[in-house]
């Protein structure tokens, strides 16, 4: 279907932030920029193996987790940059279940006892950025530009508070904002 209305610049996803929609005023806000990679970051950041009946060390913990972490963290940025409300329709539609697969491998992994309040808390922040994206990818097929707006801040304010968590816990690549990635 054509659109008749203007279309927002280029979308830069990365797990960290949108970039590009510096051009485009309704949707100029740095919350924005950020929407769909941070749900893709907790996505990432919820890209963990392991499991087993043992807790992990500590040292493990943070070890496995980091490294699923860089390696979801490599899918998400292999995804088609969106120019459009409907590439972003179609790259979040894509971010999505690479997400939830995150988020189930973290989730595997057992951490140490003196660390399940924090990794719970923080995979729980994974959850709501996971949802996120669901969320964003209705609304950009909608093409409700106010609702991604909205749903830009929220992630980014919940992946702020995920980061800050994962840095307690003393996680390195699933803590990372905005850092290049």
């Amino acid at each position: 279907m054509a659109r008749t209305t203007p279309e927002p610049p280029a979308i830069h996803v990365t797990v960290c932030c949108l970039r590009g929609w510096s051009a485009w005023a309704p949707l100029r806000s740095a919350a924005v920029r950020r929407l769909v990679p941070l749900a893709l970051a907790a996505l990432a950041a919820a890209a963990c193996n392991g499991g087993g009946d043992d807790r992990l060390s500590k040292e493990e913990y943070v070890r496995r987790a980091d490294a699923i972490c860089a390696r979801y963290d490599a899918r998400l940025a292999k995804l088609p940059q969106p120019t459009n409300l409907a590439g972003l329709e179609r790259t979040a539609g894509q971010a999505l279940p690479i997400a939830r697969e995150g988020v189930e491998r973290l989730r595997a992994l057992r951490p140490p006892e003196e660390l399940d309040p924090k990794v719970r808390d923080w995979l729980a922040r994974n959850d709501e950025n996971v949802a996120k994206i669901g969320e964003l990818q209705a609304a950009a097929q909608a093409g409700d530009t106010r609702r991604v707006q909205e749903l830009a801040a929220e992630a980014a304010d919940n992946e702020a508070r995920a980061d800050a968590i994962a840095k307690e816990i003393g996680l390195r690549d699933c803590a990372k904002r905005d850092e290049g990635r």
